[in-house]
């Protein structure tokens, strides 16, 4: 197999903590695993089945590339393990080790052994990307303490295509119709300096801004320009973006005004309703169109 063909990504959050973004890929426990021991743990109340890692008796499965594979391990304590316990993953692909990490096992409080009581450790996750066609993966652990090494294994599942659509804002300078060679057009809306796109928007979502610079028929080269985002009155982040005036598509109402390339970017709503402010930092005479598009999902009824 060619150098490469596997490549150890980082340390990932924890699953079970951080919620699935919109679009991305989910996670799908591969049940058809052999390995030596399985293992019941509690975790928050729920009971999960959970495979035992050895040094000499790993886990093993056959999955198809190109995907990602996540390993999530837990330390189970033995009653003479100290607080603290180092143990270390290692994973091979078809024969070859491609990723061994140390982790230090540190006890949860919601997870103990089904029906029983017990330390376990929180839980940590590996992840490593396959290439195309059917890969033998095996997992395998060694730890200098008592105890055992439980371990799920997760593949990852196809992103599901999230479908968004134009968002009007409350306030702005003005329209442009954006015209493709196509004849297609596209609403976007003008903040300048003076003037902002102010929206109010319902999360929790996620947003992406769509944003091209005003150039006239004498600019030459590249312009940079600068965007404020501010929710709620407050500010939240500011964006600087190069920008080059595109001959391929035109607005169609504003002919003395030539589109820049599109910059996007991204709004992450939190829950509740927000009230947002696009500014225009820089130049100092500004105009920029914008438009937002929301997830059809999340539009509110």
């Amino acid at each position: 197999m060619r150098d490469g063909r596997v490549k150890a990504l980082a340390l990932i959050a924890m699953l079970t903590a951080v919620p699935a973004a919109a679009g991305a890929a989910s996670w799908a426990r591969i049940k058809d695993v052999t390995a030596a021991q399985s293992i019941c743990l509690d975790v928050g109340g729920t009971e999960y089945p959970y495979l035992v890692l050895g040094a000499t008796a790993p886990a093993a499965c056959s999955v198809v590339g190109p995907r990602q594979i996540k390993v999530a391990s837990r330390y189970v304590y033995d009653g003479d393990d100290s607080r603290r316990v180092a143990y270390t993953v290692i994973i091979e692909v078809d024969g070859r080790e491609v990723l061994r990490k140390e982790h230090t096992a540190l006890p949860k409080d919601t997870v103990a052994p089904c029906g029983a009581t017990g330390r376990v450790g929180t839980q940590r996750n590996d992840v490593i990307e396959l290439d195309a066609g059917r890969h033998e993966i095996r997992v395998r652990a060694v730890t200098d303490g008592r105890g055992r090494i439980a371990a799920r294994i997760y593949r990852q599942g196809r992103p599901t295509r999230v479908h968004t659509v134009p968002f009007t804002p409350d306030s702005y300078a003005g329209v442009r119709e954006l015209q493709f060679s196509s004849g297609q057009h596209s609403t976007y809306y003008l903040l300048t300096s003076t003037k902002p796109v102010i929206f109010t928007v319902n999360g929790s979502t996620d947003l992406t801004v769509h944003a091209r610079l005003d150039h006239d028929h004498t600019m030459s080269g590249s312009q940079t320009y600068a965007l404020e985002i501010a929710c709620d009155g407050v500010v939240w982040r500011t964006f600087h973006f190069d920008s080059r005036k595109l001959s391929t598509v035109v607005y169609a109402y504003s002919p003395e005004v030539l589109p820049g390339n599109d910059n996007e970017f991204r709004i992450a709503v939190p829950k509740g309703r927000h009230v947002y402010e696009i500014r225009c930092l820089r130049p100092e005479s500004c105009g920029v169109a914008v438009q937002i598009r929301i997830p059809r999902a999340d539009l509110a009824p």
